[in-house]
């Protein structure tokens, strides 16, 4: 049977049966016959790789609903992702609605909008706060600058107030500099 098939054309053999190819193509693909072909899956059964026939009707099945390898791997790491967050289909599709609503609204590619989500991610960690509580942050950012600019508004009203009290002190200083003299004089006269 298949034990003296070399094991290159062994494993050629097992994956195009996996991958849903007929017999008859694989015996011309690897050169062999349609019994060897048969006998090598029939062997790979016994020795343990009883999956085979469920990855085959899996391959079968995505290639009639035109769904390339690529596409099933990034469905199960979808899934899986999915599983390992806690979240379920509905979930998943109401985030992306919600995402593709927003985008259209704003007139946003969607690669803006998951760099800006990024960056908040990243701002929120700088900030040592939680992302759902970014708002909050800016808010309390915002009350901040607020405070501080009242603040530099009432230094601002006390220095000019100063400045305005310099400037009658200097202007009462010059004119007893100036009526100083006449001052004397009329002292002296009395």
């Amino acid at each position: 049977m298949g034990g003296m098939v070399p094991r290159k054309v062994r494993e050629q053999v097992l994956d195009l049966w996996v991958q849903g190819l007929p017999r008859q193509q694989i015996a011309k693909k690897t050169g062999v016959g349609e019994g060897t072909v048969t006998g090598i899956v029939d062997e790979a059964r016994s020795e343990g790789f009883r999956n085979i026939d469920l990855l085959r009707i899996l391959a079968v099945k995505l290639r009639k609903d035109e769904i390339g390898p690529g596409d099933f791997a990034f469905e199960v790491r979808l899934q899986r992702s999915m599983k390992d967050n806690g979240m379920n289909e509905a979930q998943l599709e109401s985030i992306i609605s919600d995402f593709s609503g927003y985008c259209f609204k704003n007139n946003i590619e969607p690669d803006r909008l998951i760099y800006a989500t990024y960056n908040a991610f990243a701002l929120a960690e700088r900030a040592g706060i939680r992302a759902h509580d970014i708002q909050e942050y800016i808010n309390k950012g915002r009350k901040t600058i607020d405070e501080l600019q009242l603040q530099r508004q009432k230094v601002i009203t006390q220095r000019q107030a100063i400045l305005e009290e310099i400037n009658d002190q200097q202007r009462k200083l010059n004119e007893y500099k100036k009526n100083g003299p006449l001052i004397k004089m009329i002292k002296e006269q009395r």
